[in-house]
């Protein structure tokens, strides 16, 4: 025989002692295993506990069973079931009548207890005049009474004491309440009566795992209490085997998110099509769960009891939070092939359908909205992202190089008690980064060595192209834009002010400049910035009437890696 069984024969041996001595009630607990539960929940449904009565008994009215979840729980939200019988007895509700008693000179002590009936522990106001009871109301019900019992008054001075008779009992009642981490049930105004097999089962607790983290089990402590007066008599006793796990928290976050193209998309100012209107650009985000239940319509939800909540349970949803939209930039969301089939979503599948920035509102929440999903399945949503620019001629709009940030995270309903509700910190975002940029067109370019010696030995000659002028075979939109030139020496110290040399540079153009014309002796390098594409270079060395040219080299730009591919080669 191994150890366990051992333990449980004796423990079954304790049991039959103890119901055959003084009707009490052994409970086994037990619990369901550990439900999966998302990191982000801060209202999360638990697993069952199960008391699965050993013996049979009486559990008294004003009994509780305690459990305590370790994390903060939605104490209403508690799915009870219990197996027990309502008992013929328990407390004191209402009065069906009294005696007035004799002679009362010394009304008795309230709140007053009695003697006599089937029960324990009722009190009550009594209320004397003209040396007889005039009222009398219950206080406290006790337990184990029944309708009927005839109950004596006890202290006063009198001659005959007064007499209660027990109206009706209360209806019974699971009352759940407690604080913080704690779900207490109060089994309320009747006695319950428990036959081996009977049970009673704690559903759906739903508890605060964010506070928990990622990869910790959420288990139960329970604990019973009976009312001093039937301690003895009829004590609740648990007996488990630790630990009681109700729920595991996954790891954060709930979901994997891949953004095309990686790191985001960028639009050009200059990159118009056949109509005059900048070229759109479309974002893909794709998330997928990374278990089977980190999506879960209102209807899993209601399964997994919100019982007592006031509320049927929010719609989930996914939440496109983007910041920074530049004014006048419109985006439009769309569910796009890719996603599962198993996934449905409301008619309108986004909150709102569509947003354009605007001054005073440039951050925008798109909320997906899911009615159904296969809680046995990993699944993905994958939304296109649409980013329209006006028209580029349109004065109204600004041109203003901008960066739109997105965070996708899990949302349900907003305020406590309702469910399901999720964390906003940014511990429970499922992606954070770049997902657009509108950008001005330009180009760079680096002349890596330039002199001017300043007594005429040596001096340079730069030449820059707008080359966006070009064959229709290419086609390249014409675009005009500055060029300006930025100064680094050698030898370091105090370098040039910037120089423009050239105002809106008409397309097939070119802009020169002689290094002299600084007015004072250089050497280093000088980087050109263009404000369209295509700009090429050539510098030309001026020495004693030779003539030597160097092509400038094209340079990207590293705040816009990942976005924006510019021409890598010399020219």
């Amino acid at each position: 025989m191994n150890r366990f069984q051992k333990v449980l024969f004796t423990l079954a041996a304790v049991v039959a002692l103890a119901t055959t001595a003084s009707a009490q009630v052994t409970f086994f607990v037990s619990t369901s295993g550990a439900r999966a539960v998302r990191s982000e929940g801060i209202a999360e449904a638990t697993g069952q506990v199960a008391f699965a009565a050993n013996s049979g008994g009486t559990i008294r009215a004003g009994s509780t069973l305690t459990l305590d979840y370790g994390t903060g729980v939605l104490q209403l939200s508690a799915n009870v079931s219990n197996g027990c019988a309502v008992a013929a007895t328990g407390a004191v509700v209402a009065v069906g009548g009294f005696t007035a008693g004799v002679a009362y000179t010394v009304a008795p002590t309230n709140p007053a207890t009695v003697t006599g009936g089937t029960g324990l522990g009722a009190t009550f106001n009594v209320t004397v005049a003209g040396g007889v009871v005039t009222a009398v109301t219950p206080v406290s019900g006790g337990a184990g009474y029944t309708a009927g019992d005839v109950l004596t008054i006890v202290g006063g001075t009198f001659t005959t004491a007064g007499t209660i008779t027990v109206g009706a009992l209360g209806a019974a009642a699971t009352v759940k309440g407690g604080l913080g981490n704690v779900l207490v049930l109060t089994f309320a105004n009747r006695d319950l009566t428990c036959a081996p097999g009977n049970s009673i089962i704690v559903a759906g607790t739903r508890v605060n795992a964010n506070t928990l983290g990622s990869g910790i089990n959420v288990n139960v402590a329970a604990s019973s209490n009976v009312p001093a007066l039937f301690s003895t008599v009829n004590a609740v006793t648990l007996v488990s085997f630790p630990p009681l796990t109700v729920a595991a928290v996954q790891s954060a976050p709930s979901t994997t998110a891949k953004i095309t193209p990686s790191g985001g998309g960028s639009i050009l100012f200059c990159t118009v099509t056949a109509n005059g209107l900048p070229a759109n650009q479309v974002i893909t985000v794709e998330v997928t769960e990374k278990f089977n239940q980190a999506f879960l319509s209102k209807a899993q939800e209601q399964a997994l009891a919100l019982d007592g909540l006031g509320a049927a349970p929010a719609t989930f949803k996914l939440r496109y939070s983007i910041t920074g939209i530049p004014i006048g930039v419109k985006v439009t969301p769309a569910v796009i092939a890719g996603t599962s089939a198993s996934l449905t979503f409301q008619t309108t599948p986004f909150d709102p359908a569509t947003f354009t920035g605007a001054t005073g509102g440039q951050d925008n929440d798109f909320d997906l909205q899911i009615n159904t999903t296969d809680d046995n399945a990993l699944e993905t949503v994958v939304v296109a992202f649409n980013i329209t620019v006006p028209d580029i001629s349109d004065a109204a709009f600004p041109k203003v190089e901008a960066t739109a940030t997105m965070r996708i995270l899990l949302r349900g309903a907003t305020d406590s008690p309702e469910a399901p509700r999720f964390s906003s910190a940014a511990s429970a975002r499922q992606f954070d980064g770049a997902v657009f940029r509108t950008l001005s067109c330009a180009s760079y370019l680096l002349f890596p060595w330039v002199a001017y010696t300043g007594d005429g030995a040596v001096d340079t000659g730069l030449a820059v192209a707008n080359t966006t002028a070009d064959p229709s075979v290419i086609g390249t939109p014409n675009q005009k834009g500055d060029v300006t030139l930025h100064f680094w020496r050698a030898a370091g110290g105090t370098n040039p002010a910037p120089v423009k040399i050239a105002t809106a540079l008409p397309a097939g153009q070119s802009a020169t400049y002689v290094l002299s014309q600084l007015g004072a002796p250089f050497s280093g390098y000088v980087i050109a910035v263009c404000t369209f594409q295509m700009g090429h270079g050539i510098s030309a060395f001026l020495s004693g009437g030779s003539f030597n040219a160097f092509l400038a080299i094209s340079l990207n730009n590293p705040r816009l890696a990942g976005l924006l591919v510019q021409e890598l080669s010399g020219h």
